[in-house]
C-alpha cells in the first residue's frame, strides 16, 4: 500500500502538463512569435526532464525515467540526448523484455544516426549488443514466453 502511495506521489509531481502549457506554449499573443523564447524553454525543459529521468533511472523508477523522456521527444523529437536516455532506461531496468531490449536498441541507433561521432553513444550500442546478444532459439522462447 505505502508503494502505491508513493509511487502515486511521484506520478503527480511528474504532471508536467501545466508546466508545458503555461511556460513552452503560451498564447501567441504573450510570445509574440518570438521563436527563440520559445526554443529558449523547450531547452530548458528539455534539460530539466533529461535530469529528472536520470535521478528517477538512479533510485530504480523506471517508468517514471520513461515517461520523462516520452514527454522530451513529444516536445521535440530532435532531442538525441532523450533517446539515448530511454536507450539507457531500458537497457538498466531488469524487467525489461526483449521487445523492450530491441526499442533500446532502435533509440540508440537514433541517437548515433544524428550523432554519428559520439563515442558514448557508440559504446552503449556495444553494451546492449554484448549483454542482450541471444541465440535465436534463446530469443524465440524468449519471445514465446514474453520476457
Amino acid at each position: 500500500m505505502k508503494d502505491k502511495k508513493k509511487k502515486e506521489d511521484l506520478l503527480k509531481i511528474l504532471d508536467l502538463n501545466p508546466i508545458i502549457d503555461d511556460d513552452v506554449y503560451r498564447d501567441e499573443k504573450d510570445l509574440k512569435g518570438d521563436d527563440c523564447e520559445i526554443d529558449t524553454r523547450l531547452s530548458a525543459i528539455n534539460n530539466i526532464l533529461l535530469n529528472l529521468s536520470c535521478a528517477y533511472m538512479h533510485l530504480a523508477h523506471y517508468e517514471e525515467a520513461l515517461q520523462c523522456c516520452n514527454e522530451i521527444l513529444r516536445l521535440t523529437n530532435l532531442s538525441v540526448e532523450g533517446y539515448y536516455r530511454r536507450s539507457q532506461i531500458r537497457t538498466y531496468n531488469l524487467k525489461s523484455t526483449y521487445a523492450d531490449l530491441e526499442l533500446a536498441l532502435q533509440d540508440i541507433e537514433k541517437s548515433i544516426e544524428k550523432k554519428p561521432q559520439e563515442k558514448k553513444y557508440l559504446q552503449h550500442k556495444e553494451i546492449i549488443i554484448k549483454r542482450y546478444n541471444l541465440s535465436d532459439k534463446k530469443k524465440s522462447l524468449m519471445m514465446m514466453l514474453n520476457l
